[in-house]
Order: C-alpha cells, then structure tokens, then sequence
C-alpha cells in the first residue's frame, strides 16, 4: 500500500512578525517548505506529498519553486478556516490517489493542483486497483481487497502496509529526522494511531481552577503559545481518576506494551536498552502515573491525552517575564513532569482510521490530528521523537533553525 504525507503550512505569520508568512521564511537560502518536502522524501523515497496552502498563497509558491528549480513531485490543496479543514481537505487529495484517478494534476474539487509535481501514471508506486469511494469505508477491513502495488522497495527498507498510511506533518517543522518519520509509519502498521513525542526538561506548575480563569491567557505571552522549541503542545494526564503506572522505559526499545482497558490499573515493565518501546495509549479519563525520569531521558512513555490542559495558559517556564495576576495571588503547584510528553509532529495514521475521524463536527478541542482520532474513542501510540524537531513559529525559532541548518552534513 501507498504512503502519504499531508504537510500542513496555512500559517501567517503573525507570532513572526514578518511580512512573508512563516512557511516561506528563507532558512540556508530557501523557503522552510522546500526544507519540510525534501526530508520526506529521504525518509521515504516515492512517498505520495501533499501541500495544504492557503488559496491566495499558492501563486506565490509556484514562484518559489520556479526560482528555486525545486522539481520535487507533490500536489496542492487548498487550505481551510481551521487547521482541521486543512487536512480535511487534505484527504480529498488522498482519497483521490488511492480512488485510482491516475493524475494529480485531475483532482476537480481541489482546483488549484496547478501544475506543481504532477505525479503522472504515480510514478513507481503503481497504479491502485479498483478502490471505490474511500469516504464510504467504515471499517479498516474493507480495505483488505485493494489491488497489489508496484514495487515498494525504494522505500527505504520500510515494509508495506495492508492499509493506506499517512501522516500529517506541520509545514514549518523541517528538522524532523527521517528515523522518526519512519518510526511513526512503522508503528502506525499495528496501532493505527502514532504521535512522537519528547520528554519535559522544564520545571512545570499548574494553576489551581480558580487562579486559572483570572490569569492572563496564554495568549497574553509572546512564548507562551510553544513552551518548548520541540512542542507543539503540553500532553497532560487527567487527574482524579484510577493511575496506571509506567516504568522507565530505553528509547531504543522494540517491546509493544498493549494498551489496557479504560478500568484497568496496569504497569509496564522496564524494557531492555536495545528496544524501541511503542506504547499505546489508552482512551480513557484515567490519569496515568510514571516513575520520574531523568530530564535528558527519551523514553516513551503512555500517558492518556486530555482534552484541555490545566496548564496550557501558563507561561513557559524559561520565561524571564514576571506577570501578576490581575486581581490577588496566583494558586500554583509544582507537577510531575514525568506524566507530561511534549507532542511532534509528524502524527501517522492507517487512512480509514483517519478518514473516519475527520467526518466527525469540528470542535475547539480538536488541538492536533491525535485529539480528531482519539474522539473516537481510539488509543494513541507514542513513539520517541527528536528534539531537533522544533516548530518554527518566532524570531528566535527561526536562529535556532539556521543553527540547527548548520550543523547538518
């Protein structure tokens, strides 16, 4: 079966302040995007790409790549009102390929496919077999009867699937390293649902119900809204119901610890340093407990997703600002960052498994591609990311970037 990668680039630019919206910001001489393509494609060679850009900004696009001859195949579709609709319409473009439409380029709804990559005959992916309508699967096993494939081995050692995989990836996180991205696609093979993650380094404090509805938002803080580089969002462990409890587990381990039911209190064994833990997440209002973990540590580590984060609106902890609350003290305590992970993209997904998710209403607490799934009711895998992964949304992520450019071979 195909791979895909939907990378999401709708942003503005705003937390930048620069004329040129973020995705197209020059880091070594070219845009961010360009970047984000090409380590997909070492990662997977062959591996089906699809840009979602803003209507008003793929003209401009198409300029980059003509100036900058960047001839590597990949598809447009157009961006939504939402980061959700985004990849919503993402997965047309999806739908489509897999649907067996032959051309990228014949893609109707999507209008402006333009003339960026066309994929052709698919290249030497092969062309599907008869498919059907995709939006009307409603079980993985009507999958199963999709004609062969070409040839996958170009693609990198990285074995078939059964199903359709596909990852979707912010445009504006280039340095994610192409272990990761194969790791994800791996693991995404027998859980269906993957996100990277990297452990807390930071001191974290939660404020208590009441300080946090009078304490500036998160808004209110130039860094508040990426408490680290490499996050795109704090995952915190509900608190008040039953504690399952993880041991330390190595980076490198190969061990699958089954995800437990929502009523069950289990523990996973420490695993060997050779192995390279995979751990699913249960869907569940539990809160998950872990043995601390060494701050440099990489493990992973299952912790349930909460659908808000009691500490999303502080400040980051490495801030030098001081900031009162309006009115009276601020209730605070120190948490156990051992039950938090810091979430990457790209989060990779068995296609009728995602397709499912995103006919589902769109909800403010729809965060990343993870929280559309788990609505679901479906368990999220975590696999160990890279910290190098940052999300470049600021001025200073954008030193950091040409650093990190740098120091690559």
């Amino acid at each position: 079966m195909p791979f895909f990668a939907i990378i999401v680039a709708g942003g503005k630019g705003l937390r930048m302040g620069a004329d040129l919206p973020k995705q197209f910001l020059p880091i070594g001489g070219r845009p961010v995007l360009m970047h984000t393509l090409e380590v997909f494609e070492r990662a997977i060679p062959g591996i089906h790409l699809i840009l979602v850009l803003p209507a008003d900004h793929q003209p401009f696009w198409r300029d980059l790549c003509r100036q900058h001859s960047f001839t590597l195949p990949h598809s447009i579709a157009t961006g939504g009102a939402t980061r959700f609709h985004s990849v919503k319409n993402g997965l047309k473009v999806v739908e489509e390929i897999v649907g067996g439409t032959g051309e990228m380029g014949s893609v109707g709804s999507m209008g402006a496919m333009g003339s960026v990559g066309l994929m052709g005959s698919m290249g030497s992916v092969g062309l599907m077999g008869s498919m059907g309508l995709m939006g009307s699967v409603g079980s993985m096993g009507l999958m199963g009867s999709v004609g062969s494939m070409g040839s996958m081995g170009a693609q990198n050692s990285l074995e078939s699937s059964a199903v359709p995989l596909v990852a979707v990836h912010d445009g504006v996180r280039p340095f994610v390293s192409p272990e990761v991205i194969r790791r994800t696609f791996e693991a995404a093979r027998d859980h269906a649902a993957v996100v990277p993650v990297v452990p807390v380094v930071e001191t974290l404090r939660q404020l208590s119900s009441a300080s946090a509805s009078s304490f500036p938002s998160a808004s209110s803080f130039p860094s508040a809204s990426s408490p680290s580089p490499s996050s795109s969002a704090v995952v915190a462990a509900p608190s008040g119901s039953s504690s399952p409890s993880a041991s330390s587990l190595s980076p490198s381990s190969s061990a699958v610890v089954p995800s437990p039911s929502a009523s069950s209190s289990p523990s996973a064994s420490s695993l060997s340093p050779s192995s390279s833990a995979v751990v699913p997440v249960p869907y569940a209002s539990s809160s998950a407990s872990a043995s601390s973990l060494s701050p440099s540590s990489s493990a992973v580590v299952a912790v349930p997703y909460a659908s808000s984060s009691p500490s999303a609106s502080s400040p980051s902890p490495s801030s030098s600002a001081v900031v009162a609350a309006p009115s009276g003290a601020v209730s605070s305590f120190t948490v156990d960052r051992s039950l938090f992970r810091l979430v990457q993209t790209p989060q990779t997904f068995q296609l009728p498994l995602l397709l499912r998710a995103y006919e589902q209403p769109f909800r403010d607490t729809f965060t990343d591609d993870a929280s559309v799934v788990e609505a679901l009711g479906h368990p999220i895998t975590l696999v160990e990311g890279n910290r190098e992964n940052i999300k470049i949304t600021t001025p200073f992520d954008l030193t950091i970037a040409e650093a990190l450019l740098n120091r690559q071979p």
